[in-house]
Order: C-alpha cells, then sequence, then structure tokens
C-alpha cells in the first residue's frame, strides 16, 4: 500500500512540480512577448504559483481512488 501512494506521488509530482510550472513560466514570459501588453496583477501571479507549489503535490491521492488499498470495513453491530 505504501508503495502505491509513494509512487503515485512521485509520478504526480513530476508533472505538477516540474512540467507543468514550465508550461506556465514560458507562457507567463511568451505572451506578454509576442503580444506586448504588460502582465497586469503580477503579485497574485506569484501568490498564485506559491499556492500552486505547496497544494499540487497533494493531488495525486485522485489516482488511488479504486486502486490498490483495501475497502473501508463498517464496524460490527
Amino acid at each position: 500500500m505504501i508503495q502505491e501512494v509513494i509512487g503515485a506521488w512521485y509520478v504526480h509530482g513530476i508533472y505538477t512540480l516540474w512540467l507543468a510550472p514550465l508550461g506556465l513560466g514560458l507562457l507567463y514570459y511568451l505572451i506578454p512577448k509576442i503580444s506586448g501588453i504588460s502582465i497586469r496583477f503580477g503579485s497574485k501571479a506569484k501568490v498564485a504559483f506559491w499556492t500552486w507549489i505547496v497544494f499540487a503535490p497533494w493531488t495525486a491521492v485522485h489516482d488511488l481512488v479504486g486502486g490498490p488499498s483495501p475497502p473501508r470495513r463498517s464496524p460490527p453491530a
């Protein structure tokens, strides 16, 4: 069970902490460069970025729904 949790967290971490921020950073750079319009609300973008970094790794839990964990049992009556 622990192996599956760590595996899901690791694989999801590659996406959420490496690929997605890389793509978002590229867009954050290219869109103003190509359009010639500066980015408004830059401070909010920084808050959004750090919120993403803090909470994104914990989204790997959805990969385990219906997975290898034993089903919860109701207490005996």
